[in-house]
């Protein structure tokens, strides 16, 4: 018969019932049988059975459950075994533990904006106890381009604020036990380390939860989620391992980054005269960060590119990326960019400058990335980037009265050539709405003409050619001089070959006005004033605001009626 002593009081009983079990020989089954003992420690205990003593006989026993060594350094417990002859034995238990669970290990960026340097509340639960000499070391993820996520040199760590969400979710809390600031160091390995983070004297118990913010990180660089962080527990000086998380977790953020205007896109464009060719320079900076390759860039271009082709806005050239797609109807373009972009991307575009002139829409764009079908963002711009579009000149301006002598009253024929052409009155952009055209004539104040109100041009006695037949006419005089407005214009009229099929024009009007009263002398009048423009409708409330295609253009020669005759 063996008498077995476990000769050690470090054992510690993890719960009850304590129970020992005599195994038998582990080859034979069915030999089993309980075997009274007690919890206390040293633990003496007879197995009551008489050992065969063929060589090669095994003999298990079974007592417990007892605690692991609170570290996953090896630990020994001797064992002293007493023969009924009188002779003993002491032989040595090796127990190393594996390390303990960390779960429930959350990443919560303070900021829910891409890229942006933040702070992360980093909340765990541990699975065994923790004294004031323990360590606690986070690992971080890396970006796709080996970045650091975190700053070396502007690393801080702290206790989580009592009250935050984070905090206020946790079960268990026990970061109040935690230092208010915890001495942590970064090295380029990605991990985070905090060699004293509880308050002295203090310890943590099994099962609790912790906080800890760690500031000057970066967050991801898209809204897709950044895996690769884990925390471990670790005795004094990162000697050994207490606990640790079985796989890694992931961090995400929502908000993509929103351009402020001090980044607005560089927009340099070579001409803005309406209805021509131009070079288009565009650059999209980066955000504080890279543009990784893989990036796409979707770019809007405002609701005056009206007619949006391959044609009208081509692009000529593109750095870090080739040209994915183009949703003509929407004036979208995206592209892909094939190798990192430290600084931004730049690209040029051949267009053709809308109609008419005057202040366009904002240029729009959204970065993002994707992965099969789904699409993660990484930054947007909705600013005022934008650029003011030139009307064309009036020109070959002539003048002719019907009788130019002094006080007659007759008609005039005045003839010019227009450079652009007016709009279609049916907007593509505004299916439900009309743009409005007109031509605007101003009289030099020594030719007088009485008011009409707006009518059709006959009745108001004026006649054109190369406006179309549906426009109306009306005459004031309010500023001192007679204006004639003529709109409604649907048409105009084709134009003259200029031999440059890209700037068709320039185009041929001639207008006649009845019941102009020539100056009572003949000093040389002021010159006539011309200018084409059109109302354009607000998006939403309606408005009409006003875009100037042509002019103004003063007249080249002065009228001077011709002075009568004294007979007599």
């Amino acid at each position: 018969e063996v008498i077995l002593t476990f000769a050690t009081s470090t054992f510690e009983v993890d719960s009850s019932p304590f129970e020992c079990k005599n195994l038998g020989d582990p080859d034979v089954s069915g030999d089993e049988s309980d075997i009274a003992c007690s919890s206390t420690f040293p633990l003496t205990v007879d197995p009551g059975v008489f050992f065969d003593t063929t060589a090669g006989f095994h003999y298990a026993l079974s007592f417990g459950p007892l605690k692991s060594p609170p570290t996953t350094t090896p630990k020994q417990y001797r064992i002293d075994y007493t023969m009924d002859t009188g002779s003993s034995k002491s032989d040595t238990l090796t127990w190393q533990p594996g390390p303990g669970d960390i779960t429930e290990l959350t990443i919560t960026p303070l900021s829910n904006v891409v890229g942006a340097k933040d702070s992360f509340d980093i909340s765990f639960k541990i699975e065994n106890q923790l004294s004031d000499t323990n360590a606690i070391q986070f690992k971080f993820p890396k970006f796709s381009n080996n970045d650091l996520l975190v700053d070396p040199a502007e690393i801080s760590c702290a206790r989580a604020p009592a009250g935050t969400a984070v905090r206020t979710s946790l079960t268990d809390d026990a970061s109040d036990q935690l230092k208010e600031t915890i001495p942590c160091v970064f090295d380029n390995g990605n991990l985070v380390s905090m060699e004293d983070p509880i308050i002295a004297s203090e310890t943590i118990a099994s099962g609790k939860s912790l906080c800890i913010r760690v500031s000057s990180v970066l967050n991801p660089r898209s809204t897709a989620a950044l895996s690769g962080f884990s925390a471990t527990t670790y005795t004094q000086n990162f000697a050994t391992k207490i606990d640790e998380t079985a796989s890694e977790v992931a961090v995400t953020v929502t908000d993509p980054v929103s351009v402020p205007e001090a980044d607005k896109p560089r927009l340099v464009i070579d001409n803005k005269t309406i209805d021509t060719k131009a070079v288009m320079d565009m650059t999209i900076y980066t955000f504080g960060f890279p543009f990784a390759s893989g990036t796409f860039f979707e770019i809007v271009f405002p609701k005056e590119f009206v007619d949006f082709s391959d044609t009208t806005v081509a692009i000529t050239s593109v750095s870090h990326g080739a040209m994915e797609s183009r949703d003509n109807a929407n004036r979208k373009i995206v592209f892909e960019s094939t190798s990192e972009a430290s600084s931004g991307i730049a690209l040029e575009f051949e267009v053709t400058q809308p109609s008419p002139a005057g202040s366009t829409g904002n240029f729009q764009y959204d970065v993002y990335q994707v992965d099969g079908s789904t699409r993660y963002e990484i930054g947007q711009y909705r600013g005022d980037r934008n650029y003011v579009l030139e009307g064309g000149d009036i020109s070959e301006v002539s003048i002719a009265a019907e009788d130019p002598l002094v006080a007659k009253t007759g008609r005039f024929t005045l003839n010019f050539k227009l450079d652009h052409k007016f709009p279609d009155t049916h907007p593509p952009d505004y299916p439900s709405k009309l743009y409005t055209n007109f031509l605007e004539i101003t009289f030099p104040p020594e030719l007088t003409h009485a008011d009409a109100a707006q009518d059709t041009c006959g009745n108001v006695g004026v006649s054109f050619t190369g406006l179309g037949g549906d426009a109306k006419c009306s005459i004031s005089n309010g500023s001192g001089a007679a204006i004639l407005l003529i709109q409604d214009i649907n048409v105009t009229a084709t134009a003259e070959d200029d031999g440059d099929p890209a700037t068709p024009g320039p185009f041929p009007i001639e207008v006649q006005i009845t019941n102009v009263t020539n100056p009572l002398t003949n000093i040389a009048a002021a010159k006539f004033s011309y200018r084409s423009f059109v109302k354009v409708p607000d998006d939403s409330s309606g408005y009409l605001s006003e875009h100037q295609i042509d002019g103004p253009t003063v007249g080249l020669n002065d009228f001077q009626a011709n002075p009568g005759v004294i007979t007599d």
